[in-house]
Parts: structure tokens; C-alpha cells; sequence
């Protein structure tokens, strides 16, 4: 390979016109800053600078610039949420269950219940409640003997007792059906 040699008749630089300086281009008229020449709707004040158009100083002589004003708030249009079908009836199922050292649920998850009530028939024992089949004495809600609670849930309820014992509980729950 070889190298490159400039040739004899490569060793000027062709005629080429002189360079033009740049000339920053001149509107006629105002330019407003980040808006350009045109007032796009408008209306121009006047014996503003353009370039202090947006200098917030000129307002420190106490003067506050003239605002619209607030804009009135429309009243709230009240809302009644219906979570309920036009017409739907009331029904209620009783039980008994026997409680034991493994967690069991008393009642399964139920969409349309509105209250669980349980009653500890026992005397002397406690039951324990909780919200799924790892409930334990120690980690549960304790309902003391003789006692009720009513519940306004939908979900499942389940229930434990300390080993050995078995404990009767009485519920009753109430839910909607639609018509």
C-alpha cells in the first residue's frame, strides 16, 4: 500500500467567494418571549419591554397585578349509592356446632350476610375464633363461656378449643335474599 501525496495540482485552494457574517434576523414590531412576534389572541398592552414581560420585579412597589376572580365552586349533587336490589327479604338460619382441638369453620364466606351472631353454650371453656383454618388457641379471638358476639361480615369464621375438650356453639346468621 502506499502513502498519500498530494499532487501539483491539488497544493492551492480553489477560488471560493468571500464568507457572509450572520445577521440576526430583526422583527418589525414586539417579540414576546416563548411566544414569538404574533400575539395569537392577545391583545397587546402597552409600554411593556417584551424582554421583562415575564419579570415578576416590576410588581415589588406593593402593587398586586390585577387577578380574575376565583371561580365559584358548584354546589356537590348528592349521591345515594345502592348496594342493595330494589326488592330483596330477609332471612335467618340457626345452628349448633361442636367445637374441638382443630380448627373448623362454623360458617363459610357468604356475600349476602349482614350479622353472625355466636353464643358459647359452654360454662366453663373457651372457644377461640379466627379468619381462616390456621387459628390457634394462643393466635385467636377468645369467646369466654356463656358469651356471644355478633359478627357483620362475609367472611368465613372458624373455630378452636383447647385439646381434649369439645364445646357446643350455638350461631345464628342473618343475609338478604333477592326476589
Amino acid at each position: 500500500m502506499g502513502s498519500y501525496r498530494q499532487l501539483t495540482g491539488m497544493q492551492t485552494a480553489p477560488e471560493r467567494p468571500d464568507r457572509v457574517t450572520p445577521v440576526p434576523e430583526e422583527y418589525e414590531g414586539v417579540n414576546f418571549p416563548y411566544r414569538g412576534s404574533q400575539n395569537h389572541g392577545v391583545p397587546q398592552q402597552q409600554n411593556i419591554d417584551p424582554e421583562s414581560y415575564y419579570d415578576h420585579t416590576q410588581y415589588d412597589d406593593g402593587e398586586i397585578p390585577a387577578t380574575l376572580p376565583a371561580e365559584k365552586e358548584a354546589d356537590p349533587i348528592p349521591v345515594k349509592i345502592v348496594q342493595d336490589t330494589a326488592r330483596e327479604r330477609l332471612q335467618i338460619r340457626f345452628g349448633n356446632f361442636l367445637a374441638q382441638e382443630t380448627g373448623q369453620a362454623i360458617v363459610n364466606r357468604h356475600e349476602k350476610r349482614r350479622v353472625l351472631t355466636l353464643f358459647n353454650n359452654d360454662s366453663t371453656n373457651s372457644v377461640y375464633l379466627g379468619e381462616e383454618a390456621g387459628v390457634r388457641v394462643a393466635t385467636g379471638f377468645e369467646l369466654e363461656a356463656g358469651k356471644q358476639i355478633e359478627i357483620r361480615s362475609t367472611e368465613e369464621v372458624w373455630v378452636i378449643t383447647d385439646p381434649t375438650i369439645t364445646v357446643k356453639v350455638s350461631y345464628a346468621w342473618e343475609y338478604a335474599v333477592e326476589l
